[in-house]
């Protein structure tokens, strides 16, 4: 499994998350994958955030310049900077080991884009 397939999952278990009407078996599944998915989640996250210390582009004092869409890389930079993001999002990791079996998925409503996002993780033989 990579990196960015982690990066997915977590952004659509932290959406389901808000879903109250959610049966406790799903809950329960997708509280433990999320605690399982953290560690590689945090790792990506303090690695893009060195990226971004290195290549964006920054004001007189060295702080990240912000800007309404968001932060700038340096015209001289993006491509080594969209290269390092791809080495990282694609760096391999260690799959989780819960499932969650698909029985318990039937009565969500789910995008395509979370069904996607899951489907390393969903058990379609329960």
């Amino acid at each position: 499994m990579i990196l960015s397939e982690i990066i997915t999952a977590k952004k659509a278990i932290d959406e389901l998350s808000n879903n109250k009407e959610m049966d406790f078996n799903v809950a329960y599944c997708l509280v433990k994958l999320n605690s399982e998915l953290e560690k590689d989640y945090t790792f990506f996250v303090s690695e893009f955030n060195k990226l971004l210390d290195k290549y964006a582009k920054k004001n007189d004092s060295g702080e990240i310049i912000t800007e309404e869409y968001g932060i700038t890389i340096s015209q001289e930079n993006i491509d080594l900077f969209n290269q390092k993001e791809k080495e990282l999002e694609s760096v391999e990791v260690e799959a989780p080991k819960t499932t969650i079996p698909i029985s318990y998925l039937t009565p969500l409503k789910l995008s395509m884009a979370q069904v996607s996002a899951i489907l390393p993780f969903i058990d379609d033989m329960k």
